[in-house]
């Protein structure tokens, strides 16, 4: 399928800007909302293939619920902006397509960690690991397990005083967040990216259901790979404190569910 330059629904018209880089299951392009008075960049993801769909779909509809409940709860703003924007879902061409807000000056964990050949330092470390964890709480107080929190899904932009407001992290892709299915009764995740295997609790791996336990874990093997770590074996530099390995650690071996 050619790149699209337009893209066209009942309410908006999108001017398409520029494609990035390849998620998973979608095509991924920055574009612009015709009329749009702001500019603002938004984010249009289209499934990569007809059996893909089922993931967008699954997006928009959890993502869409995480937004709504947020409001609901009455949430701060600075709370609010930890989860994308759904700005709309539909078909185009015979696929699925997500339209989210776009984190413009946001990083990567994997950007981040680019930058420090030896491992983020511990004690900014500490200050991403807050930031997941208010992402965390915010998808967890809806109702959701993200599922996915893995360095490539994880926002962070360094603001200031004058912007604390986006002094915050970002949790990105909704594709397999799933919805719990009575007290304390969860589901299984419907897929794994099998490149960031290391980073998935055992009861991801075995088939087995999750629980909110799973994005914790998930965030501090986040954690160890951001200090120079192996999150398969645990292993650190020994320049970081034992009390920070020591938490990580537990946090991402404790079992979420039987």
């Amino acid at each position: 399928m050619d790149d699209p330059k337009v893209i066209q629904t009942d309410t908006r018209t999108y001017q398409i800007e520029q494609r990035l880089p390849d998620g998973l299951c979608s095509d991924l392009y920055l574009a612009k909302i015709e009329g749009d008075r702001k500019q603002r960049p938004v984010l249009i993801k289209i499934a990569a293939e007809l059996a893909l769909n089922r993931f967008l779909d699954n997006e928009a509809d959890k993502l869409g619920h995480a937004n709504q409940e947020l409001k609901r709860l009455n949430a701060s703003r600075q709370i609010q902006l930890t989860l994308p924007e759904l700005i709309e879902s539909f078909e185009w061409a015979g696929r699925s397509v997500v339209v989210t807000d776009f984190a413009l000056g946001y990083f990567t964990l994997e950007q981040v960690r680019s930058h420090y050949p030896h491992g983020v330092p511990p004690d900014h470390t500490a200050w991403i690991f807050n930031r997941m964890l208010t992402c965390i709480m915010a998808t967890h107080s809806t109702g959701l397990v993200h599922g996915n929190v893995l360095p490539c899904h994880m926002l962070i932009r360094s603001g200031n005083r004058e912007d604390e407001m986006r002094h915050t992290g970002v949790l990105v892709d909704w594709t397999c967040a799933v919805r719990e299915s009575g007290p304390g009764s969860w589901p299984k995740l419907t897929a794994m990216d099998e490149t960031y295997e290391d980073f998935y609790p055992a009861e991801v791996k075995r088939g087995k259901p999750v629980s909110p336990q799973t994005d914790l874990a998930m965030a501090a093997a986040c954690g160890l790979y951001l200090l120079g770590g192996n999150v398969k074996t645990g292993e650190v530099p020994d320049t970081v404190p034992w009390q920070m390995v020591r938490q990580f650690a537990i946090s991402s071996s404790y079992p979420s569910s039987q």
